[in-house]
Parts: structure tokens; sequence; C-alpha cells
């Protein structure tokens, strides 16, 4: 486990793990940039070597493509030059031979959009490189990675994935997102043939129908959102959150506790699960991190919601009116019957009262009766 590093003001940790596999094809990464803190997590596939070779491909490509702001020339050639399973770059400070990140760019809405923007080409970037390094190793044919991002800055969260890895956003114990896994079960999830539950569970879990290195172009699915102090963004593979019920995994990673505390625990959770079923569990990999202060942008009412909201508006308004319409056309006549409506309502009441207190002063008349009769024998 290791926690990130960030003067910006947000705190988290991020580790991974082998679980009960021969290698570990995760890779996990940040990086504060001009743009925001980054955060990374990819989950490769492939035999061999590739699996790894791919995340780390992936993830070393986006941090550097956010970064620089652009394409890094020869960067294939200069990565594949090193130990695949190299650690992603994540000093908060370039070297000397590195370009300086970008300025802090100002905020506003156009931020946002270029944030989406770079965010997204980073992605596509890491995607054409996996091909660039299939090209130069044939042996690497077959490879292909996930990829989850969540570039960070005091306007909001762009977030950006491909796969089954998932991103949460969690507040006071509830998620309030969650990326929509690009897999066979989670589009039966969608199309409300499968629970959750029962997706998780099916032996056709681990089919993904959109990946990185499989095409020479890919579909990225990229989010907006706003954050309030305490959110947690989490980024998983599907070696966590495909080991036990969701409600059980946002609780564990709701825990009020140190963030690395949580992970650790969360991880010692998953391992056990997964030992306990035989120890074959995948490799399971997470971010974890916390904002410190409030978004710039704000939550905004759903349409649903706002629609919802114009239909009761109107109704409630139709009402008043109708009513204000049938008062002002009374007759005379219709408020003299309700003049005498409410004279007979006040004179019924007025006769059960009356009719009760004779019941009453027939019972004491008894009662009296009663015991001068007695008084008598």
């Amino acid at each position: 486990m290791e926690f990130i590093s960030t003067s910006l003001p947000y705190e988290g940790a991020m580790s991974s793990h082998i679980g009960g596999r021969k290698e570990n094809q995760d890779t996990v990464g940040y990086s504060e940039t001009g743009r925001g803190l980054l955060l990374v997590v990819c989950d490769g596939m492939g035999g061999g070597p590739a699996g790894k070779t791919a995340s780390a491909i992936a993830a070393n490509a986006i941090i550097a493509y956010v970064k620089a702001g652009k394409p890094i020339p020869h960067f294939v050639e200069n990565l594949l030059g090193i130990a695949p399973s190299a650690p992603v770059q994540t000093e908060t400070k370039p070297s000397d031979d590195s370009e300086p990140p970008l300025p802090e760019p100002k905020i506003g809405e156009e931020t946002v959009a270029d944030n989406s923007t770079v965010l997204r080409d980073a992605v596509k970037y890491a995607n054409a490189c996996l091909s660039e390094a299939i090209a130069l190793h044939p042996a690497f044919r077959g490879m292909g990675t996930t990829a989850t991002a969540v570039l960070i800055d005091n306007k909001c969260a762009v977030l950006a994935h491909v796969g089954d890895s998932r991103i949460y956003q969690l507040r006071s114990g509830r998620i309030v997102f969650r990326t929509a896994d690009h897999s066979f079960v989670g589009q039966l999830v969608r199309d409300g043939k499968l629970t959750e539950e029962q997706a998780r569970l099916s032996a056709k879990s681990n089919i993904i129908t959109r990946a990185l290195g499989v095409d020479s172009d890919v579909d990225v699915d990229i989010d907006v959102r706003p954050y309030e102090k305490g959110d947690r963004f989490v980024l998983c593979t599907d070696g966590i959150w495909g080991a036990m019920p969701q409600p059980e995994l946002v609780k564990e990673l709701s825990q009020k506790a140190e963030l690395g505390g949580v992970l650790d625990s969360v991880n010692s959770s998953v391992d056990t699960i997964g030992i306990g079923k035989g120890g074959h569990h995948d490799n399971f990999s997470a971010i974890i991190m916390e904002t410190k202060t409030n978004s710039i942008l704000k939550d905004q009412m759903s349409k649903k919601i706002k629609i919802t909201g114009i239909i009761l508006a109107a109704l409630c308004f139709i009402s008043i009116l109708t009513n204000i319409i049938l008062i002002s056309n009374r007759t005379p006549a219709q408020e003299k019957l309700d003049t005498l409506q409410c004279q007979n309502d006040s004179l019924r009441s007025d006769t059960a009262k009356l009719g009760k207190n004779l019941r009453e002063a027939q019972g004491k008349i008894n009662s009296v009766i009663e015991v001068v009769n007695t008084a008598g024998k």
C-alpha cells in the first residue's frame, strides 16, 4: 500500500496485489499535473507478459499525455526499452530531462471541456500506443487492458473509463455515481435481465465488450462530476468489486478511518474471500482518494426531478385557480345555500350534544330512584 503524495487538497492511497495468480497484470499510478491530480488504474489481459505490458503501457501513456498535453515522441520505444513491470512515474516534480507541467488552467466552463478532451485523448493515445507496441512485437498480439482515470481539480472531477474496471464516487456511505461496466453481463444488467449480484456471480462476468489494444480506435466514456468535501473516489479492478456484494464493498470503503487503513481492510477481505474459495482469485488493485473541499461545479437536479417538479407545480397552480374560479362564480342562491348548510350542521351538532346531556341526566335520575327504592325496603 502506498500513500498518494500531493500538494493539492486531496489525500489518498493505492495498492496492487497478485491475488492467487502467477503474475500481477494490474497497474496503478498517479501524478500531480498542471491540470490537477491524475489517478489511473488499468487491468491487463493477454498471455505471457502481455497483460502486464498492456496495463503498464496504458497507465504510463495516459499520465504522460495529460502532463504534456500531447503525444510523446518515441514513447513506446523508450518504454519498452525498460522492464515492462517498471512502476508508473509518480513524482510530483518533473525530472531535469522532462517537460515542465502545464500551468494551472483558468477556472471556467472551458476548463471542464478542456480537461475532458485532454483525458479522452490521453486514453485514445494509450490505445494507439498499444497498437504500436503490438506492431513492434508481434508476440504481444492479443494483449489489451481496461482503463480508468480520474483528473480532479478545484472545478470538478473528470472521469474516463474503458472496460469493466470501475470508478465509484461515495458520499456518506452511499454511491452517488458509478461507471457502467463495458461487459457482457453489465449490458444484461442495464437491460434489466440480470441483477447486479447475479451479474457478479455469473460465469460470464469476465467477458468484456470494450478494451484498449483491441481495435485501432476506442470509445471512451467521459463523465464530469461535481464533488463535496469528504467524497471518496475509488478506482478498482474487477478483482476488488467482484469479490463481494456491492453493498458490503461500499460499507468497507466508507469506513470512518485513515484511508490507508480502509484500503488495507478491503484488501484483507478480498484476499480472505479468495483464499476461502480455493486461492485462485484474480489480481486486485485500487486507488482511494478523499476530497478536502467542495468543487466549484455544483450538483444539478436531474432532468427527471426537474420534470416532476414542474408537473407538481402546474397541478398546484391549476388546483388553486380552479378553487378561485369556483368561489368567484358562486351565485347569491349558492351562497345562501352554503349558509343554510352551515347552520344545519351547527344545529345537528347542538342537537347531538343535547341528546348526550339528556341521556346522562336520565342515567343519574335512574340511579337516584334505585337508591330510594332500596332504602324503602
